[in-house]
């Protein structure tokens, strides 16, 4: 996702999410919204890694959580 010619959110297939680091939690919350709210987005998106660690130990898990994922045992689901 691109926010002023500046890549804000890159996520590969949904499992692996990178942020950009100077990026506010408030632009990557909107990022989430517009790529699970996307024409023909899968119903259900898994996320096990954010910016190469373990989703569930990362600051990605309350954000992904405010955007309606929940806790599995492999990550964040929604869906």
């Amino acid at each position: 996702m691109w926010r002023a010619g500046h890549a804000v959110v890159f996520a590969d297939s949904g499992e692996r999410i990178t942020t950009s680091a100077d990026t506010s939690d408030e632009a990557i919350a909107r990022a989430i919204s517009a790529y699970i709210a996307r024409p023909n987005a899968p119903r259900r998106i898994s996320v096990s890694t954010w910016n190469g660690e373990d989703v569930l130990k990362s600051p990605g898990q309350a954000l992904l959580k405010a955007a309606g994922f929940d806790r599995t045992p492999g990550g964040m689901a929604r869906g």
